[in-house]
């Protein structure tokens, strides 16, 4: 018998589906709190109008300002850095954002973590305060990384989707927001518009593109990317960070990304060793530099011109310069763990 016209369709009709921030973990005013002091966000910001009243997160006025200075001190305060899978008995990297919470804010162990971890705390944080905030991904570009140096370098090109970005709407204007990518990343909240050129950290500069990327096989509008270019002089060309779309990524999303990111030979998580963190002018009011250990080197830079720079010839040198210079305590087990790994020091 043919179905009744009045029966109902076996697929839900998308408006019956929850669509709700509730659905997503949100930490407690107790911990934005513990996290505002952590960072040492200035008392005027933690008692901003949006911590009484949400939905002035969407204001230029009130939600721009607490933004940037959210996302200045968590630079500047949370280390860019890949550890676990180096320094961990389990070499897992975790993306439960209260465990996150825990490792970042309350251990006391200096500890941050990577693109997904960084953002997935920083994002919930946004949407704890009311923001609205997506998150989505984005093809980091070799351009950017160490291969880029080897003499039988090809590209530049895009790896598959590895990157966590989110995308802050202030007075219906997008804002591109990542702290996890490091001193080639955005140092303030970015506007989604094509062409434009900011100051990232002096001389740097970026700016986003609005293009189809090389690899894509249709140059159809609606496959065109945003493109974070950077370049270190106004008269360096400008060199590819990464591309991301405005598509929103779900946390399952996130898992399959991060099991690759965190586990496959292939990616450069594996077997490089990265720390990094910001640093801010004397009145805290913008990024100045950056503290950053890779593989066997440390390098203090402010304004790009290197202030110290420390070579380490041991596995001992490196634990001790990630603590001495990145406040980054690693226990005795975590230590011992780098053993027998290609990133080891020998």
């Amino acid at each position: 018998m043919a179905p009744s016209e009045n029966a109902p369709s076996p697929l839900a009709d998308s408006s019956e589906v929850p669509h709700s921030r509730s659905t997503r973990v949100l930490y407690s005013k107790e911990q934005l709190q513990a996290y505002f002091e952590f960072i040492g966000l200035p008392e005027s910001l933690q008692s901003s109008p949006v911590m009484d009243k949400p939905e002035h997160s969407l204001s230029k006025e009130h939600g721009l300002p607490l933004l940037a200075a959210l996302m200045r001190h968590h630079i500047a305060t949370i280390p860019f850095e890949n550890l676990s899978i180096h320094y961990s008995p389990h070499h897992d990297m975790t993306l439960d954002t209260q465990e996150l919470f825990s490792n970042m804010v309350e251990s006391g162990n200096g500890r941050g973590g990577y693109c997904m971890q960084m953002n997935s705390v920083f994002g919930t944080v946004l949407r704890s305060l009311g923001f609205e905030i997506m998150s989505g991904a984005a093809r980091v570009n070799t351009a950017c990384q160490a291969v880029a140096m080897s003499p039988s370098y090809t590209g530049p090109n895009y790896n598959g989707w590895d990157h966590m970005v989110n995308i802050v709407t202030i007075s219906k204007q997008r804002y591109l927001v990542d702290v996890g990518i490091g001193a080639y990343g955005p140092m303030v909240p970015l506007p989604l518009v094509s062409g434009v050129t900011t100051v990232s950290i002096t001389p740097r500069s970026i700016r986003l593109v609005n293009a189809c990327i090389p690899e894509h096989t249709s140059s159809h509008a609606s496959n065109a990317m945003w493109q974070l270019e950077v370049r270190n002089q106004d008269t360096d060309a400008w060199s590819i960070t990464y591309a991301f779309s405005e598509i929103e990524f779900l946390p399952e999303d996130y898992e399959m990304m991060n099991w690759y990111t965190s586990t496959n030979r292939r990616s450069f998580w594996t077997h490089q060793v990265l720390a990094m963190k910001m640093v801010l002018s004397d009145d805290q009011q913008e990024v100045v530099g950056d503290i950053t250990l890779f593989q066997r080197g440390l390098r203090r830079r402010i304004h790009g011109k290197v202030e110290i720079e420390v070579e380490c010839g041991t596995e001992k040198e490196r634990v001790e310069a990630l603590q001495k210079y990145l406040g980054i305590k690693l226990s005795p087990a975590e230590q011992r763990a780098i053993k027998g790994m290609a990133s080891e020091i020998l």
